[in-house]
């Protein structure tokens, strides 16, 4: 009963309009805790002055917080939720120090939020073939180096949601970081990949209550969240402007590492990524090996293989552009989808991947050519 009202005064307090999170941890910092906090008398209250003391004091604002927790204590034991608070052990650790961690945090699924690396993957709603190809191709490398890395994302449409499906694939736990309550799922027609992350062991999370409608500003603070509990963010495909920007912003302010996928220099759907590179805030990401790197990661290191379809499987395109490039040497990316005969599009991310993978390297100009190993077999 003694975690039970813990956890419905901490609850009560976020219930409260026009307190918010830094108020309350302020409020927390003076008397202790929570509980500490709604055992004092109310004349004693009112003394905190201005609106936290009139908030505080009000009888009716008062039962009306309590009101809503127990409801949210009723839905949580009914769907097996289980409820992290601000300091206690299930908490993610990563969040303590930040300013604005959320007072509870609401969590449906098994995955723990501590003792794993966790790598934030974001980016536009509106992706592309190569950005989405680029979602796929970083998270089945992770998997390669790391089955322990957990990937996290926010389930909206484009980069979000890619990562998630490519982490169910090939076989991560991956946390869906929501901007409402866990009596719903948006955008609806991702139903079914929630489902089926609880199922495979990851984890649907979220500061807000039941009741809680996805409004604009909702994303920007779940943004902090899926910053926040991960150890790096990977900005796969981004414009300038938009959330998987603020997401880039916050994990610079919260002292996590930043990277991001370069694009075409005239793609609009990579400006984002492309800026953070130019302006040192983010490190390009080239391959696992070189993030692993960078993040002082160990892993049981591979030997290395020579090339062979055996062993690095090449897409139909993939294919034909190695057969013309071990033929006729480095050629600029326009002569190659003459040869290839397939979209620009199809033919720039199977370019992509292939460098990747270190089938092909890039040279200035838009250049290709087969790698030193590539040239070897």
């Amino acid at each position: 009963m003694e975690r039970e009202d813990k956890i419905l005064n901490a609850i009560a307090l976020t219930k409260i309009d026009g307190l918010g999170v830094q108020r309350i941890k302020v409020l927390l910092d003076h008397f202790g805790s929570a509980d500490e906090l709604w055992s004092v008398p109310l004349n004693e209250v009112v003394k905190i002055g201005g609106q936290i003391g009139e908030l505080l004091s009000n009888k009716e604002i008062r039962a009306s917080a309590f009101r809503r927790a127990e409801q949210e204590m009723v839905f949580a034991e009914k769907h097996g939720i289980t409820m992290h608070l601000y300091g206690d052990g299930g908490y993610p650790v990563k969040m303590i120090d930040c300013p604005d961690a959320p007072i509870v945090l609401y969590q449906l699924g098994n995955t723990s939020l501590n003792n794993r690396h966790f790598v934030a993957m974001v980016g536009t709603r509106h992706a592309t073939q190569y950005g989405r190809n680029m979602a796929r191709h970083i998270v089945s490398q992770l998997a390669e180096k790391d089955k322990n890395i957990v990937i996290v994302s926010g389930l909206a449409y484009g980069i979000d949601i890619e990562s998630h499906r490519a982490a169910l694939d090939f076989g991560l736990d991956t946390i869906a970081v929501l901007a409402h309550g866990l009596d719903r799922i948006y955008p609806a027609a991702h139903r079914k990949y929630a489902a089926e992350i609880i199922e495979k062991n990851g984890a649907l999370l979220t500061e807000f209550t039941t009741m809680t409608e996805p409004v604009g500003f909702n994303f920007l603070q779940r943004n902090r969240i899926v910053a926040g509990i991960c150890d790096a963010t990977i900005v796969v495909e981004s414009g300038e402007r938009g959330g998987s920007m603020s997401t880039a912003r916050i994990s610079v302010e919260y002292n996590r590492e930043l990277f991001a996928v370069p694009g075409r220099i005239d793609d609009k759907v990579s400006a984002g990524c492309n800026r953070l590179i130019s302006d040192h805030k983010a490190e390009m990401f080239i391959n696992a090996d070189d993030f692993f790197a960078k993040m002082g990661w160990q892993y049981e290191k591979e030997q290395e293989l020579p090339l062979d379809n055996d062993v690095v499987e090449l897409t139909g395109i993939q294919e034909k552009i190695y057969k013309i490039l071990k033929e006729r040497g480095q050629m600029q990316i326009n002569e190659i989808v003459g040869l290839v005969d397939e979209p620009i599009g199809e033919v720039s991310s199977a370019l992509a991947e292939m460098v990747f993978d270190d089938v092909i390297e890039q040279m200035a100009g838009d250049v290709y050519d087969l790698t030193t190993k590539s040239k070897l077999k």
